[in-house]
Order: structure tokens, then sequence, then C-alpha cells
């Protein structure tokens, strides 16, 4: 744990000290007051670092939701309403963690990705010029296109030609000079202060160029409004102050504030989702986070931004990429830059306001620099344009608008591409002479109506047409509906269809009510059935109608989930069945008995298999003290397996595991009720004939045989053996 700490320090500093301006510059431009920008920097430092799954991923204040909180704090009516509404939007935060509202960020393709974050370097890096030149007209932290102040990205490089300021040229090129030799050339050399990070090398020569330049005559001191402004005088008490102007019942009785909530809730969780999506990509040890996890974590942590009058906190994109190219390798950076930040505001605000804002513009645009690369431009053209595209989109918009927007814009294109090849892999058509093959895939959708459509209606009159299906489940009901146009209008012209594996299609009639569609279904599938064993065997039924001989009797639960033929992959004939409710032998079942005696004494079946299953509905409803009618009689068999094995039973405390245990026990009951009958015993005076158990497991399909197997009466009691 101490080398932990010890190894992560440096990037803590290095991100304080980018989160510290971040967090003042975004409260001041929300119009809040900049003790709120902080306590969300603190909130997300400590609690949500403490709390979240993302390694590197930082939270805070941002600039993204400045639109959002400075209407809300207007719709609600000042800053302590909508604190309630930050409250209120935690909540629902995190309740979309406990809807798995994470897995949302799967979606977003890894190009659109990868288009952010070249587009954020860019941005970082154009953003932070103007304050290098010493025009602080923009907030440190902006990542937006169209600025608070009128202006854009680019008209800002412009405009800040009229306001050039030596002192802070020449302060930056000292930060950024003493920052990269500290970096490259003494860290490397001598490791016993590599522990320094850069950064706060550059804060140093900042304030010592800034001070220095007040005693030279060329030179003026840069003034205030150059300056870090921390608010002064602010005690431990200053935090909590906030929660006791709280008035919940009469703000909570405003739309308004639920309205804003839900707005911020779901705003600040999609940006969170791409940003935490966006750390995954840039940590070097490529580990992927439990973005749920996350999204609860800063659920509670706006909530508790909201009580102490903090702002909306959500994924930091600059501070995340500043944690992971430091150095950071765990959450401990990301929670000691909180109690950094804690420590800034209770204890050395002082010092800090003599830092110029042009040196943490230096460390920020190198952050944004080391972010940004060419090749990888390069490689999104190589992996080709349903690649490059998505890429060049969502880079192109991010400059020009911001994360969000550009991140569904670029997602847009992606879906186009991945909706292209969806249609074309829809369906496949060819022709050989007057035969017109089409194969319906197993992607088919409602986007191939028209391509279907129109392949159909060109086939000329008088051709025979071929329908083959990939899937034999079911077909999308436009397509279905395309399909019995087609074969409505076929007998006019002419044209002959031949189907192939093509599962049941409705027809208007059919399609008046489910009773229709189920009862038809069936009839249809019994003739697919037919056509596919004929062409497999064309004497196939006139072989099944000679005679069965099956080798096993099965007796097993009428659960529609465990179909013997299937579950064993057997063809009629092999095997001659009784079904019943929980698979039970009882004496005075005259149907169960019957078959049991022709099974055994004509059929001369080998094996007889007592089959239950895990899930079983008559094994669950007997644990119950429920009336549940006629069937009460047949499931006290089940109650009174229970009652001979209640000591094992309940010692299980788990309820599933405990019915999981019965289901089993009732089998090997059965199969001894089987092992007790006379129909059974006389057959074993006479030849070897075989009784198992089985489960099946409906959850992976597998079966489970059990430890019992009677061959013989003498595995029985001798009161139950017959003299046969």
């Amino acid at each position: 744990m101490s080398s932990a700490i010890k190894q992560n320090i440096p990037s803590a500093i290095v991100l304080f000290l980018v989160a510290l301006p971040l967090c003042l510059g975004i409260a001041q431009s929300q119009g809040a007051p900049p003790i709120a920008g902080l306590i969300t920097g603190i909130v997300g430092g400590i609690v949500v670092g403490a709390l979240g799954a993302s390694p590197l991923s930082i939270a805070g204040p941002s600039a993204g939701l400045s639109m959002v909180v400075i209407s809300g704090i207007a719709a609600t009516g000042g800053f302590q309403a909508f604190s309630v509404a930050v409250i209120i939007a935690g909540a629902i935060q995190m309740g979309l963690a406990w809807l798995k509202f994470g897995m949302f960020s799967k979606f977003i393709p890894g190009s659109v990705i990868r288009g952010l974050l070249a587009a954020v370097g860019i941005i970082i890096v154009l953003k932070q010029i103007p304050h290098v030149f010493g025009y602080d007209g923009d907030f440190i932290g902006d990542l937006q296109f169209t600025q608070g102040d009128g202006r854009n990205t680019f008209t800002e490089l412009w405009f800040m030609t009229g306001y050039m300021n030596a002192t802070t040229f020449l302060i930056s090129a000292v930060s950024l000079s003493g920052m990269l030799v500290w970096e490259k050339q003494i860290a490397t050399r001598y490791k016993r202060l590599a522990a320094v990070p850069g950064a706060l090398v550059a804060v140093v020569l900042g304030i010592a160029v800034n001070e220095l330049a007040g005693h030279v005559a060329w030179l003026n001191q840069v003034g205030e409004s150059h300056l870090l402004r921390l608010p002064g005088n602010i005690g431990p008490k200053d935090l909590f102050s906030h929660f006791y102007t709280l008035n919940f019942a009469q703000q909570l009785q405003k739309p308004e504030i639920w309205k804003t909530a839900v707005v911020i809730s779901l705003l600040a969780s999609t940006k969170s989702l791409i940003g935490l999506e966006a750390s995954d990509k840039i940590d070097p040890q490529r580990r992927v986070c439990d973005k749920n996890r996350d999204l609860l974590a800063q659920g509670i942590g706006n909530v508790l931004c909201g009580l102490f009058g903090g702002l909306p906190l959500t994924t930091v994109l600059i501070g995340t990429i500043a944690n992971a190219k430091a150095g950071a390798t765990s959450r401990i950076s990301v929670i000691i830059h909180g109690l950094l930040l804690l420590a800034a505001t209770l204890l050395i605000a002082p010092f800090f306001k003599l830092i110029p804002l042009t040196t943490f513009a230096v460390i920020i645009a190198v952050v944004g620099y080391r972010l940004t690369s060419y090749t990888v431009f390069k490689e999104q053209w190589v992996a080709g344009r349903e690649h490059f595209l998505p890429f060049l989109a969502t880079f192109v918009a991010v400059i020009f608008t911001d994360i969000i927007t550009g991140a569904a814009i670029g997602f847009l294109v992606a879906l186009a591409f991945i909706l292209k090849g969806t249609y074309q892999k829809g369906f496949y058509s060819s022709q050989q002479n007057n035969v017109y093959t089409i194969r319906l895939g197993d992607s088919i959708s409602f986007i191939h109506r028209a391509g279907l459509s129109e392949e159909l209606r060109k086939i000329p009159s008088g051709s025979r047409v071929n329908l083959i299906a990939d899937s034999t489940q079911s077909v999308h009901h436009d397509i279905a509906e395309v399909i019995n146009e087609f074969q409505a209008g076929a007998q006019n012209r002419q044209i002959s269809i031949v189907k192939n594996n093509i599962p049941y299609i409705p027809d208007r009639k059919d399609l008046k009510s489910l009773k229709n569609v189920t009862y038809r279904k069936m009839l249809y599938g019994n003739r697919q059935w037919v056509e596919e064993s004929l062409a497999r065997d064309r004497l196939y039924f006139e072989k099944l109608a000679r005679g069965q001989a099956p080798q096993i009797l099965w007796i097993g639960c009428a659960d529609s989930r465990v179909p013997p033929n299937e579950i064993t992959k057997t063809q009629p004939g092999e095997i001659f069945m009784h079904r019943n409710i929980a698979n039970l032998v009882v004496h005075t079942d005259l149907n169960m008995l019957s078959v049991l005696q022709y099974a055994v004494e004509v059929l001369q079946v080998k094996q007889v298999i007592v089959c239950g299953h895990y899930e079983c509905g008559g094994v669950a409803t007997a644990m119950k003290n429920a009336d549940v009618g006629l069937v009460n009689n047949w499931l006290r068999q089940i109650k009174e397996v229970y009652s001979a094995n209640v000591a094992e039973l309940e010692r299980i405390g788990d309820t599933k595991m405990r019915e999981r245990l019965l289901v089993e026990l009732n089998v090997r009951e059965q199969v001894r009720n089987l092992a007790m009958t006379s129909i059974i015993q006389k057959a074993w005076k006479k030849r070897q004939l075989e009784i198992h158990g089985w489960v099946v497991d409906l959850g992976t399909g597998y079966i489970k045989e059990l430890p019992i197997s009677l061959n013989g009466a003498s595995d029985l009691e001798p009161i139950f053996r017959y003299k046969v």
C-alpha cells in the first residue's frame, strides 16, 4: 500500500494542479460561488475516488454542463434551490446504476472514442494559447467551441493579439522550458528527484518569474486578474454551512426542481459514460472498469455536492487525461488529489494566489499535446473507411461543437455503416435460367423491406422462385408481409414458389388472434417437418409406420421445457414415454401403470428412466402451504418426500438450493416406487432391466445422472419384494 501511495503522489500533484484552476474557472463561468467548484472537486476526488471502479478517471465540475447549470439556477430560483435538484439528480444516477445503464457505454464504437480523444488533445492546446500570451477572457478548462464571451476557439486566437503581454509570455516560456528540462534531463538523471513532477517545477518558476518581473523596468508584474483567485478565509464550517440553508419541504414542490434534476442526471450520466470509455482506451494497462459502479459512485457524489453546495459532477476528460499521462496507476492518485484540493482550500490558499494562470495553461497544454498523435489518424485510415469516417466525423464535430454532440455525430456516422452492412447482408439473390433463388439471412429485418420487395417485383411472370431461410425460428413481421403479398400475386403471374427452411409466416386471417397464429404455426411446422424428413430419407414415414421398438421408457415431468427427444437428441420411435406433473410414480395411477406394463411386457424396454428437472413448478408448489385445489392430492406425494427428509432439507438455508435437493430426492423416491411394482419385479425374474434417475438442469441444458440405479429386487427392503 505504501509503495502504491508513493508511486501515485507525482501524478496526484499534476492532477491537482490541473484540477484547481478548472474547478474555479468552471464555477465562475456557471455563475456559482467559487467555493462550489472546489467542493465538487473535493467530493469527486475523495468520495468518488474511493467508491468508483475506474483506476484513472476523475470526477469533478464540467464545462459541458454549463448551460444546464446556468439555466437550472435561473429556473429553480437560485443556487440553494438548484442544490436540491443536484441531490435528486444524484439519486436518479444511483437508480440508473441499479438499472445497469452503464452497459450503454459499450455501444460507443472505438473509432468514435479515438476521434474524441484526438480532438480533445487539439482543443486543449488551442484553448490554452490565449492564456499563454496573456489573454484570459475564457476560463481555463473550457472545451466547447462556442465560448461564454461570444467568441469561439479560433476567433479567440485572433482576438488575443490585442492583449498580448510580454510578462505572461516570458512566464509561459520559462515554465514550459523548465518543465521539459526537468522531466527529460534532470528527473531521468537523478532518480531521487524523479518523484518531483515537472508541473510543480513549472509552478515554482512561474511564481519566481512573476515576482522578478516587478523589479525589471521593461516588464510589469501580472495583475490579480491573471493570477489564480482562490476564495479566502474559508474554514471547515463553511464547507457544511450550505446544508443548513436548504429548504427541502418547499423546494420539492417545485416542478422546475424535478425537471432540472432529470436533465442533469441524464446529461451527466451520458458524459460520464463517454469519459469512462475514453479512460479505458488511454489506460496503459488496458483495464476495463465497471461503468455501473462508477455511475453509482458519481450518484453518491452528486448527492453530497448538492448537500454541501457544490456543482453537479461528472467525468472530467482533461483531468482523466492528465492523470493517465502523469503515470497514475490506481485511484490512489485521484484520492490524494482530492485531499490536496481540500488542503488548498482550507490551509494554504494564500500561496496559490501567487500562481499565474499562464503557468496552469502551460501545464494543461502539455497534457493536450501528449494526448495528440498523428499515428492515430494513420491507424484509423488503415483500418478502413468504416472506421476512419466515424473517427474523422467525431474529430471534426468535437472541435466545432462539444464532446457530447461530437460523440453523437460520430456515433450516427458509425451507425450508418452498421446499417449499410446489415442491409447488404439481409438477403441474397441469384438467377440461373428462369429460376430465381432468394436466400433470407439471419439478420434480415424491417430495413430490408424495400430492397426485398423490389427484388421480388422484378421477377418476370412464369418464373420459378426458390425461397430459402438461414434461420428456421421466425421471420420479421415486415418481411413476412412482403412475402405474403408476393405469394398473393404470384398465382396471377404464373410464378411457382418453392419454400425451403422457411419458418411459418402468418397471413392476414391468421393475424386476427394469437390463438390462430399458434394453431396454424403448429400445422405449418408439421408440414415442414414432413418435408425435411422426406428430404433426408424418402422412406422415412414408411419405416416409421411399420412399428416401434423403443429401448427406453421415459417417465418425466409434463413441463414444456423438457421434451425428451430434443434434450437427448433422439428420433421418433426410440423412446416410449409417460409424463405427468413432477414425474411421479403413484401406485394408484392406472394411466402410469398401464404405460409401464405395456412398455415392460410388450415392448420389452431395457431401461426405465425417471427424469425430473430443476425449476420444477410442482416441487416448488409442494414446498409451500398454498391451497391449489385438486392438485393438492397429487403433490402430497412430494410433501411426503419432504417430510421423510426434513432434517437434511432444512439444514439448507437457501430456498432455491433446498428446492434443487428436493427435486433430486423426489426422483430417487420415484425410482424406488417403480422398483416396488410387481410389473418391474416380474421383469427382473425373467431378464435384465435397469431403472435410472436423472435430473435436467434447465440453466445449462445438461442432464445430471443421480447415484441411484436399480436392477433387482434385492435392492429393496424385504417387505416390498413380491413372490413373482
